[in-house]
C-alpha cells in the first residue's frame, strides 16, 4: 500500500450582496449574494488548498492566491487549487480522498450534494466515491448558523505517486 498522510484545512467568508456565489467550484445562481473577498471566495476550495501545506510547504492560501490575484488578476479559486496540485505532484504527492464539512444556514446546499461531489472529484483528479461531503446548519450558534456566511473544514488524504 502506498503511504498516505492526512492534512486539515479550514476557511470561512462572510456574504456580500451583488456577487456570484461559488461553492466547491459550482455557481449557485438562485441567490443574489456571494462571498466577501478579492477572489470568488470559494470557502470549500480555499479550505482544500489550505490542506496542501503538508505536502507542498506553501503555507496558507493567502501566500500564493494574493500574488496570483495581483500579478495575473486570477480570482477563480479552481486556479489556486490547480496551482497547489501541480506543486504536490512535483514533490511526489497526489490527493487520494477528501472529506468536507460545510457549516451555514443558507443557502440550502443538500440539493447540490451530487454536483459538488462530481466537481470536487474532477478538480482533485479522484473518483467522486472518494469525496465525502456533509452540511450542518450551525443551529444559529455562530455567524454561519445565523446565515451571515459559510465555513468549510476539510481533510485531504494524500498518497505518494506511483
Amino acid at each position: 500500500m502506498q503511504p498516505i498522510i492526512s492534512s486539515i484545512g479550514e476557511d470561512s467568508h462572510q456574504f456580500t450582496p451583488n456577487k456570484k456565489l461559488i461553492i466547491a467550484g459550482v455557481e449557485i445562481s438562485e441567490v443574489d449574494y456571494g462571498f466577501q473577498g478579492n477572489s470568488d471566495g470559494d470557502v470549500v476550495l480555499h479550505s482544500i488548498c489550505n490542506c496542501f501545506d503538508l505536502v507542498c510547504d506553501c503555507g496558507s492560501i493567502g501566500n500564493y492566491a494574493d500574488q496570483m490575484l495581483v500579478q495575473k488578476d486570477i480570482k477563480d479559486s479552481s486556479k489556486y487549487l490547480d496551482y497547489v496540485i501541480q506543486i504536490a505532484k512535483h514533490k511526489g504527492w497526489q490527493p487520494h480522498s477528501v472529506s468536507v464539512s460545510i457549516q451555514g444556514s443558507k443557502p440550502k446546499l443538500e440539493p447540490y450534494h451530487a454536483i459538488f461531489k462530481q466537481k470536487l472529484g474532477q478538480l482533485l483528479g479522484v473518483s467522486k466515491k472518494k469525496v465525502g461531503l456533509t452540511f450542518t446548519s450551525g443551529e444559529s450558534l455562530t455567524a454561519f448558523g445565523r446565515g451571515q456566511g459559510l465555513k468549510a473544514i476539510t481533510i485531504v488524504n494524500f498518497c505518494r505517486l506511483a
